[in-house]
């Protein structure tokens, strides 16, 4: 019998490093083709779990906007925008229960959650944009909640029972590691927000602003990622400057390297092509303020002539970085590669350039995602690497209504 267990253990560890190399042997060989697992979620209605896929709210397509993460049985949970519950699927993809509900009790959510990690495969997790963590089993039964200080942007669960939180707070971006058991933070990093300068301000006329800023001006494109790797420890990667730093969990950094990518110059045609589309937005623009029964045409014309000062920022070359964020977002695959996304030019595009590093900062390949039948994000909670296959929630190619679906696929060379 303890030779027995012995050859299987000898088994399995050849197994693992098999499907390592493999992993690595697809990536280099330039086209990865996600080939969908037929047979996933096959018990699902999609056009009934995914009813509120055309919902929009305050002007925001909210139907379309869920997360997952995926456990390691591969199990995913499921968090909606529209919703004040999670859904969990099996590791068959198909729906298996939900859990939570508005309101201020134990459990339930007082503002829409968002799905963000599992932790030490035992705690699945949420948060809002007020930062109240809430932790949950596997099974959906309620554990405890943390509450943050600072309204986060990213979480990932950590080993030790620790989540690293990017998060905005008075003035500044900041990386942080809270603990599980204590809630005491950790502050490890953070940065001065972007100047005002490439911002636009419009002062609504029954109250409140309407804001927004020139590409890759917006903290969003240039603050930190975050992500954890195969031991647990923080990975932190800056779009601005194309660092990477590995920190232990107590906020200790173990390591850094930089980004072997020579990101993309934003050049006087994309500067033209930036000003062209803001001139098209404010045309779209008008026509919602038209649609608006409680604004009179005085309310109209003064909200347009504030646009119309300021318009001209968007040709204004002074105004931006001299070239784009390094990459777009980062996910860690199940073998611990650092995989980083490559910002595009092209708005609508299928194939998508990955920049694979191992874990320990070493270059390996360039190499690019593709499906046919889907459209895919490449963004965190959108897509996630576990096991060896591909989790995404995927809108569907030549689908006329409720077009999104929770796909797994298999990496092929």
């Amino acid at each position: 019998m303890k030779k027995l267990l012995i050859l299987a253990l000898v088994f399995l560890m050849n197994e693992i490093h098999l499907k390592s190399q493999e992993l690595i042997e697809i990536y280099k060989k330039g086209k990865v083709n996600l080939e969908e697992v037929a047979d996933y979620g096959n018990k699902n209605n999609w056009e009934t779990l995914f009813n509120d896929y055309n919902l929009v709210e305050n002007g925001s397509l909210t139907g379309k906007q869920k997360r997952i993460v995926a456990a390691a049985d591969g199990s995913v949970f499921m968090s909606h925008r529209s919703k004040y519950e999670i859904w969990k699927f099996d590791k068959n993809g198909n729906f298996l229960k939900k859990f939570g509900s508005k309101g201020s009790g134990a459990g339930q959510f007082p503002i829409k959650p968002e799905v963000y990690g599992i932790l030490e495969n035992k705690y699945v997790f949420t948060s809002d944009n007020q930062g109240r963590l809430m932790f949950f089993d596997l099974e959906g039964n309620f554990v405890k909640k943390l509450q943050l200080a600072y309204m986060p942007l990213q979480i990932v669960p950590l080993k030790n029972l620790k989540v690293a939180v990017v998060a905005y707070t008075n003035g500044k971006t900041i990386v942080a590691i809270k603990d599980f058991n204590t809630g005491k933070d950790k502050f490890i990093l953070s940065e001065k927000y972007p100047q005002d300068e490439g911002k636009i301000v419009i002062n609504l006329p029954k109250g409140g602003i309407l804001s927004f800023t020139l590409p890759f001006l917006h903290s969003s494109s240039s603050s930190y990622r975050i992500a954890a790797n195969k031991n647990g420890n923080l990975i932190v990667a800056s779009p601005e400057t194309g660092m990477v730093a590995e920190y232990s969990t107590e906020g200790i950094k173990l390591g850094e390297f930089n980004l072997n990518i020579k990101p993309l110059l934003i050049t006087e045609t994309d500067i033209n092509n930036y000003y062209e589309n803001a001139l098209k937005n404010k045309t779209k623009f008008e026509e919602q303020l038209k649609k608006n029964k409680n604004y009179t045409e005085a309310d109209i014309q003064n909200v347009m002539t504030q646009y119309n000062n300021q318009i001209n920022k968007f040709k204004d070359k002074e105004l931006y970085p001299e070239h784009m964020p390094y990459f777009s977002s980062m996910v860690i695959d199940s073998e611990g590669n650092i995989i980083v996304f490559e910002y595009t030019k092209e708005e609508i595009s299928n194939s998508f350039k990955a920049y694979t590093f191992d874990n320990s900062g070493k270059y390996v390949c360039t190499s690019s995602f593709y499906t046919k039948n889907f459209e895919l994000n490449f963004e965190p909670y959108s897509f996630a690497i576990n096991n060896g296959y591909v989790y995404a929630l995927a809108t569907k190619n030549n689908c006329t209504d409720i077009c999104l679906r929770l796909v797994k696929f298999k990496m092929n060379k």
